[in-house]
């Protein structure tokens, strides 16, 4: 289905350089603040055929030219169970809230490039120790939760991979209902008897 979300929001006269910060919204998103479209993420439709969703956290500048603004949120979604603004909306000085994204995504980043490595380093232990499945396992394990981190927090995978809506859920459903055949079969090499 779809959405209008409306807010009136009082702005202090000093309020300039803001942003309103949307996190991964459940598929498709239109902004307008005071009658101006400040952009979307997807494409906003009122059927499925005329709907894109995607994956994207952005930040939308906001206009400081009144003491008033009226912000007008339209959400769209034609595949998904959670529908809507899932995540709370934001907004603040666009510098710190561009600034908070990205620190957010650099740790996220890291933590899969230090997963990504971890599996690498068990896998090309195993390839030299054979006889050790344990290391095949460990490696399986983090491998999938690599994976899982690309489609979820952040969304690294469609930031930097250009996955698309479709492949993030995908991922993130896949990973969720598979992680736990390689714990399983870590634990059951580690402890044979």
């Amino acid at each position: 289905g779809y959405a209008t979300y409306t807010l009136k929001v009082l702005l202090p006269k000093d309020a300039s350089n803001l942003a309103l910060h949307i996190k991964q919204p459940m598929t498709a998103v239109k902004v307008f603040a005071n009658g101006k479209e400040l952009g979307e993420i997807g494409k906003v439709g009122k059927t499925k055929k005329y709907y894109t969703p995607a994956a994207k956290t952005r930040n939308f500048p906001l206009p400081y030219d009144s003491s008033e603004l009226d912000i007008v949120i339209q959400v769209a979604n034609f595949d998904y169970t959670r529908s809507g603004l899932y995540n709370t909306v934001q907004i603040g000085k666009n510098q710190a809230l561009a600034s908070s994204v990205l620190h957010s995504a650099v740790i996220d980043a890291i933590l899969f490039g230090f997963a990504f490595a971890l599996g690498i380093y068990h896998l090309i232990l195993f390839l030299f120790r054979r006889k050790e499945t344990s290391l095949f396992a460990f490696s399986l394990f983090v491998f999938t939760v690599a994976l899982r981190m690309l489609a979820t927090n952040s969304l690294i995978g469609s930031e930097v991979f250009g996955f698309s809506w479709h492949a993030n859920i995908r991922i993130e459903y896949f990973t969720f209902a598979v992680v736990i055949v390689p714990v399983l079969f870590y634990l059951r090499v580690l402890y044979k008897n």
